[in-house]
């Protein structure tokens, strides 16, 4: 019997009272642990009378005295709390565990829809742990310094010393280190960089929760997954926004700093029923940050935004919003089966022979109350909700999302940022492209499959913003203000192709990005010109050559300069569209700044 439960008082330290019926108490076989951590039998000075009564108050099993081969485990309650973990053994069993057998065990437990209790296991294996680290370690990212060091140099002493305390429920992620990187506009934005080891660990959970998540996660979420991203969302927005008349563009104000722990720990509950790794949820998302190791403070709210887990997290919280608008909202809100025509197009039509000539008219009536449509796409904090009906229904459906985003999930709509945008005669604004509708007098008339002539609705115009991203490029030095090249200053001290080298990378970057622009043409255009003579100016200030003439005449027209082996050169470029899918993994609004960093920079990017 490992413990009498008093049904009457169930505090903790409570006696069982003796009483006339035959059932007066439980035998619990379960071995979870009160809320306070299991004293030591004794301490060194401590009275007799003194020990009794702390044993008395803390009612758990002391650490030294085995029930049937159990014991109590470290309560992390007084650092993060939360409930407490649950029993483990004394003797280190899980340590020969199979890792890759538990995971067929979680995927088996996923497939009957249960929830899953082997997350501790699978993390108290060292194996599993070094096999994150293998992944881990060819990132670039992951080599940045925090306060204990990079990757570097880990023995294979750590991951067993780190299987063996989660084994034990005392793994204890240290601060990360805050800093700021500058903006375009002036500001700076926090970056916070967590020690090297941790993200070891912080892997390790991030993989076996989205084993759990990805499955459920819903198409229209695309930052964080695989095989997603933000070329995806952009074309699952032509292929089906057509007839959208006006759109929301939703921007979460805050989001990884504004997360509820206890709102996103209830959401992971859902689908982990693992005490020991909840407890290590709760450890990585109050552990704190820093500039300094001695000026650290932990977090109440919010997720360290830089983290190898944080996107995960943000995207399961996220999860909630999106189940909502998809099996809610948009149920609620999609009416009918088939748009009502348009009379007074018809009777032209048939009066004319059965032949479109009138681009004024539509075919179907352009309010019908009876036909309404809602497309939503999310990427990390923006949205875009694509709303065929009237302005009403948009207004309608914006404080709808503003008040299940503030009363179930805590979080605010960016008041400034979340616009309601007409289709037709303005841009919305998602991931960097305006998004817009050809208007009716432009859509064309042609020849349909039975031969009849038809106006053809094309999809929505996804363009580049040339004039956003001119500016970017005058903010770092390559524009004059009168939209000019001019040589960048930075730069100079740098090797000839070295300094070839950045331009060709800004250039590149830039045109993978917006390969899917419909003025993708224009703007390589305007982004060739001005950073090839740019470069020109750059080159003919540190060769003290006088001219961009003089440049030419001694580089050539492709600006061919040596290296150490062979040469480099900026020959134009072709002004047909990638057929290969550029590698873009993440996007914020900073993405085109990012390719405008130094050489030194760029390399680790």
């Amino acid at each position: 019997m490992d413990k009498i439960m008093n049904l009457y008082n169930p505090v903790a330290g409570s006696k069982v009272p003796i009483m006339l019926e035959d059932v007066n108490y439980v035998v619990l076989t379960s071995f979870k642990c009160t809320r306070q951590p299991a004293g030591r039998p004794r301490l060194a000075g401590e009275s007799p009378k003194v020990h009794n009564r702390r044993l008395i108050a803390e009612f758990g099993i002391a650490r030294s005295t085995e029930v049937l081969g159990r014991r109590r485990v470290h309560s992390t309650t007084r650092i993060c709390g939360k409930g407490p973990s649950l029993s483990t053994l004394k003797i280190p069993m899980l340590k020969g565990i199979d890792y890759q057998e538990e995971l067929k065990i979680l995927k088996l437990n996923l497939d009957k829809g249960e929830k899953v209790k082997n997350l501790s296991r699978i993390m108290s294996d060292p194996n599993f742990l070094i096999a994150c680290w293998v992944k881990i370690r060819s990132n670039k990212g992951s080599l940045t310094p925090a306060f204990d060091g990079s990757l570097d140099g880990i023995k294979i002493e750590w991951f067993e010393e780190a299987a063996s305390s989660m084994r034990r429920g005392s793994y204890a992620f240290k601060p990360a280190r805050r800093t700021h990187i500058g903006k375009s506009d002036g500001k700076s934005r926090p970056l916070t960089i967590p020690s090297p080891r941790d993200k070891i660990v912080q892997e390790g959970m991030r993989f076996l929760l989205e084993t759990i998540y990805e499955p459920i996660f819903l198409e229209c979420s695309y930052a964080w997954r695989p095989n997603k991203g933000c070329h995806e969302a952009l074309k699952d927005i032509r292929k089906k926004c057509k007839s959208v008349s006006w759109y929301i563009e939703g921007d979460i104000d805050q989001q990884f700093p504004t997360l509820d722990h206890h709102i996103l720990v209830s959401l992971i509950q859902e689908k982990v029923e693992d005490q020991a790794f909840i407890d290590l949820i709760f450890k990585y998302i109050r552990v704190g940050f820093g500039s300094k190791p001695n000026e650290t403070s932990p977090m109440r709210i919010g997720v360290i935004q830089g983290g190898v887990l944080s996107p995960i997290l943000a995207n399961i919280y996220m999860h909630a919003f999106d189940a909502w608008v998809i099996k809610d909202l948009k149920v609620q809100f999609d009416k009918g089966l088939k748009r009502q025509r348009n009379k007074e197009y018809w009777k032209q039509y048939v009066k004319n022979g059965r032949v479109a000539k009138d681009k004024t008219l539509r075919s179907t009536v352009a309010n019908d109350s009876n036909w309404k449509r809602l497309w939503y796409f999310r990427y990390a904090d923006d949205f875009i909700i694509g709303v065929d009906g009237s302005k009403q229904d948009a207004k309608a459906l914006k404080e709808k999302v503003r008040q299940f985003l503030g009363y179930r999930l805590k979080l605010t709509l960016n008041d400034t940022k979340t616009l309601i945008t007409h289709a037709e005669t303005s841009s919305a604004s998602f991931l960097g492209y305006k998004i817009h509708r050809t208007p009716l007098s432009k859509m064309p008339i042609q020849v349909n499959k039975i031969g009849r002539k038809s106006r053809i609705v094309p999809r929505p115009v996804l363009d580049a913003p040339i004039k956003d991203i001119i500016q970017k490029l005058k903010n770092k030095g390559y524009v004059k203000a009168d939209v000019q090249p001019t040589r960048n200053g930075r730069f100079i001290n740098l090797e000839l192709y070295q300094i070839l080298e950045h331009y060709k990378t800004v250039e590149r970057g830039i045109a993978n990005y917006y390969s899917l622009a419909n003025n993708y043409g224009k703007l390589l255009a305007n982004l060739h010109y001005l950073l090839k003579y740019s470069c020109v100016l750059t080159i003919a200030s540190k060769m003290r050559l006088k001219t961009k003439k003089a440049v030419f005449k001694k580089y050539g027209k492709n600006l061919r300069v040596p290296k150490a082996k062979g040469s480099v050169t900026y020959p134009t470029p072709s002004y047909k569209r990638p057929s290969y899918k550029p590698n873009i993994i993440a996007y914020d609004d900073n993405f085109v700044d990012n390719y405008m960093l130094g050489y030194q920079e760029v390399e680790l990017i």
